[in-house]
């Protein structure tokens, strides 16, 4: 009897022991979901890593590097295009209920008026050889912000948490782009909304249809500047370089060199890298990797998008590239024990 109860000390302790390292493996893998899903348009540039300085796209892009910003596959005089985003307010006059009881608030009419603005994501205005664009609220990406959030579509304080993009590119040759952009950031404190502005520039070389260089040069706000640091990985005064290769009519490769030029020594080296494979009009598969230096932070991606918009519409006003109307991109990144799931959705529709 004595011999048996000892035996199964021995055994519960060993249990406890197994149970104690279980708990630590567990706890040093804690998980954690973050959603940016409100008017969001970098669902496909994260999917591939950030590897976006030399891809040419429609709005997507130009907020990478914008000479990138190319529309249409046929010329003509003028055009001018919108971009409807049909979750934003939608949610936003879904949680109307949720501020009503605040007096500090807007007026209903004000409050009614912004939320029915976020349906308009973009306007684009394209001559022969110049883009005006114009972006509205697109989301910042704050983890103290997003931690509060559990489920994919919610009310983040959009307006407080945002920047606005107006993009101008000047197409110099059939290969050659220029480009610049303004940007105004706006950021919640704990008294008030913050405003803050900075720019881009770029050029855009296409030595052949199947290659494409890109050069970026981004400059932010000196009290902001990790404005885009958070899975973007962009860099206050650093110049970037891309190379974008399409092996094939439906693939793409894709390599970003960041930093490589640092004027206040905050930034390091990184190499950012990205796939699409395209599935002819109705499906593209998305994955993309870099390291996060000099913390040594790797991060995966992966994304699909769905339904070609130029499927609807007639040659002469099809865009240049496809233009997947609804984006998903999970993307997991290990920092300090945490592992973070990112989920990114775009949706945004073109007239």
């Amino acid at each position: 009897m004595i011999r048996g109860s000892r035996k199964r000390m021995m055994i519960f302790k060993k249990n406890k022991i197994v149970l104690f390292f279980l708990l630590i493996a567990s706890s040093a893998f804690a998980q954690q979901d973050l959603y940016l899903t409100l008017n969001n348009n970098r669902a496909r540039p994260v999917a591939l890593g950030g590897a976006y300085s030399s891809i040419e796209d429609n709005i997507v892009s130009a907020t990478y590097n914008p000479a990138s910003l190319n529309l249409y596959q046929r010329e003509k005089s003028f055009r001018v295009t919108f971009f409807f985003n049909p979750i934003t307010p939608t949610i936003l006059f879904s949680e109307e209920g949720k501020t009503q009881n605040n007096q500090d608030y807007e007026s209903d009419n004000r409050r009614y008026l912004k939320n029915a603005a976020t349906l308009i994501k973009s306007i684009v205005f394209t001559a022969k050889f110049l883009d005006l664009g114009f972006i509205f609220n697109e989301q910042l990406i704050n983890r103290n912000e997003l931690q509060t959030q559990q489920v994919f579509f919610k009310n983040s304080d959009l307006f407080s948490n945002c920047y606005h993009t107006v993009i101008a590119r000047i197409k110099l040759a059939d290969r050659v782009s220029i480009g610049a952009s303004a940007n105004m950031y706006l950021k919640k404190n704990t008294v008030e909304t913050e405003r803050f502005y900075g720019f881009n520039y770029g050029i855009l070389v296409k030595p052949s249809p199947k290659l494409n260089v890109g050069i970026t040069y981004h400059y932010f706000p000196k009290t902001f500047s990790d404005a885009r640091m958070e899975l973007e990985r962009l860099a206050d005064q650093t110049i970037n370089a891309g190379i974008s290769y399409f092996p094939f009519k439906n693939s793409t490769l894709a390599v970003d060199l960041r930093n490589l030029t640092e004027e206040k020594g905050k930034s390091t080296f990184e190499a950012h890298f990205g796939f699409e494979q395209r599935l002819f009009s109705l499906i593209a598969f998305r994955a993309g990797f870099f390291n996060e230096r000099p913390s040594n932070h790797p991060m995966v991606s992966a994304g699909i998008g769905l339904i070609d918009s130029n499927l609807l519409f007639s040659k002469e006003n099809q865009f240049s590239q496809p233009d997947f109307m609804l984006n998903y991109t999970f993307a997991q990144k290990k920092e300090s024990g945490q592992v973070y799931n990112w989920h990114l959705i775009s949706v945004v529709l073109r007239f």
